[in-house]
């Protein structure tokens, strides 16, 4: 987990660094399930998401599956970390469409409701990206859906005071509350993983700013990842081998130990279908650079604060540094100067917009965290 040093690090306009390695949701209805679940269901059949199972239980009133069985009775709860760390099973979560894809392929979810009943429910965004769905025990499918367009908002944690009342026992970052229209009624949920309720949070939230995945290389960071290649490709061939690469990621002033280059080179490479295969084409390459430098904490952390999903305007940015670094005192040129100082890319200094690389780089940089090497 990284800390917080206590000097800040000399950062140029191009500078970027490398953040990861392999260590470290009248005319849609909401069915009566979202609100209201009879105290007679049964759990519906054990589902599994991922690597995690929750225990099979035909009880409707029971002990929370998610509660820690070696806990002692009396212990404090665990406090709210924020960890800037990766790990082997993290998954990788670059953009919208991650976000989306892990949403489609269905999470295991305790629902919480009044009067301390819990029950388990297994939530899909449907292919459309327009309608949550979910596995109800009793209730017919077509009552069990929850179009994005009635979601108000979505809340991290334990906002809500059913939380209070009857979910003391949660870890705060594994809880998420979805408010449903005007009326704010909520649908409050825990997850299996800090991580599975991040992913929803960041997919629902991008969801309501109507935020799509893009099928070209045209936005801010692809393109700007595209002229980088191009520019280093003197030679017109289209493709550049390990060495290549890696030269150009030390011009791109990329700090990876070159081990960690050579390894995800290699499953960049294991992708492709000719075995002989020894160099990365220029799509290629920017999936390479993505998944070599992107870390899910800062994507999050991003898209929390920002007006679009996809970087941060000025205001989006005054507003992070409010709320997250408590810095009142600062202004719109304050910002400016972070965007000038930060964003790689020539298309966002002239837009006045910080980007995801932009974004990695000030909250290791400004805001002082250690760097992950």
């Amino acid at each position: 987990m990284a800390t917080i040093g206590v000097e800040s690090v000399p950062v140029t306009q191009d500078s970027i660094f490398l953040a990861r390695t392999n260590e470290d949701v009248e005319n849609c209805k909401i069915g009566n399930d979202a609100t209201n679940d009879s105290s007679e269901d049964v759990i519906s059949p054990l589902q599994k998401t991922g690597d995690d199972e929750f225990p099979s239980t035909s009880h409707t009133r029971k002990r929370s599956v998610l509660k820690k069985e070696d806990r002692p009775k009396g212990a404090a709860t665990e406090r709210k970390r924020v960890s800037f760390s990766s790990g082997p099973s993290e998954r990788r979560v670059s953009n919208a469409s991650d976000c989306y894809s892990f949403m489609q392929n269905g999470t295991e979810f305790l629902k919480l409701r009044p009067g301390g009943r819990q029950y388990q429910r297994f939530y899909q965004l449907n292919s459309s990206l327009d309608t949550l769905v979910w596995k109800p025990s009793s209730k017919k499918p077509e009552k069990a859906i929850l179009a994005v367009d009635m979601i108000y908002e979505v809340r991290a944690g334990k906002s809500n005071a059913i939380f209070s009342e009857y979910g003391c026992e949660f870890r705060d970052d594994c809880c998420l509350s979805i408010v449903i229209g005007s009326s704010f009624d909520s649908i409050d949920l825990v997850a299996r993983t800090p991580e599975d309720a991040k992913i929803w949070i960041t997919g629902i939230r991008l969801l309501t700013r109507r935020e799509f995945p893009s099928e070209s290389c045209q936005n801010m960071r692809e393109h700007w990842l595209c002229q980088q290649f191009q520019a280093f490709d003197a030679n017109g061939k289209k493709a550049l081998n390990e060495k290549e690469i890696t030269a150009l990621l030390r011009k791109m002033r990329i700090t990876a130990p070159a081990s960690i280059i050579r390894q995800k080179f290699q499953e960049n490479l294991s992708k492709c279908s000719n075995p002989t295969k020894s160099s990365l084409t220029k799509e290629e390459f920017v999936n390479f650079f993505i998944d070599l430098t992107t870390r899910a904490e800062i994507y999050f952390l991003m898209v929390k604060y920002s007006s679009t999903g996809k970087y941060l305007t000025t205001d989006d940015l005054l507003i992070f540094l409010e709320t997250e670094q408590g810095m009142t005192w600062v202004g719109k040129e304050y910002c400016l100067d972070v965007i000038n100082r930060c964003e790689p890319t020539e298309e966002g200094r002239e837009n006045q917009v910080l980007g995801i690389d932009g974004t990695y780089i000030y909250c290791f940089t400004i805001m002082v965290f250690n760097w992950p090497y």
